[in-house]
């Protein structure tokens, strides 16, 4: 059987995640967790102090690492002090996923791609930050 008669579409959904702007990192890092949604990103962070300590903390030899996440927010210097490239690249790729985020006073909207099954499932999981899903009208191209 060739393989693309074993593979199945999965509907895909638009949404914004949209929640107060003082728990912006709890919201992405619940995202993260998830591990359902693709966020549209921003090409900023590449001269930021966490991107500046990971920039460094690799020229010292310490090895490219899988991009990790802490629930709360941590010094640069100090992940850099104890060579956490992983949590150094996680707040490298936070930092762009906030760029893109459409900050409107006290919400913020980040938007991205959801399979349309884990839709509710994300929901609930924001719900307890006061933040929720919305799923986006559209439309391809013709």
């Amino acid at each position: 059987m060739p393989w693309r008669s074993s593979v199945d579409t999965v509907p895909m959904s638009r949404i914004a995640v949209v929640g107060p702007s003082d728990h912006l990192r709890s919201m992405l890092v619940e995202v993260a967790d998830a591990g359902v949604v693709e966020l549209e990103t921003s090409s900023g962070g590449d001269s930021s102090e966490v991107s500046e300590a990971l920039r460094r903390l690799r020229a010292s030899g310490a090895p490219d690492a899988e991009p990790r996440l802490s629930a709360g927010a941590r010094s640069p210097a100090e992940l850099e002090a104890e060579r956490r490239a992983d949590l150094l690249a996680g707040d490298v790729e936070l930092e762009r996923r906030s760029a893109a985020a459409a900050d409107r006073g006290p919400f913020v909207a980040l938007v991205g791609w959801c399979p349309r099954p884990e839709v509710d499932n994300l929901r609930v999981r924001l719900e307890t930050l006061g933040a929720g899903v919305v799923e986006l009208p559209w439309r391809p191209c013709a």
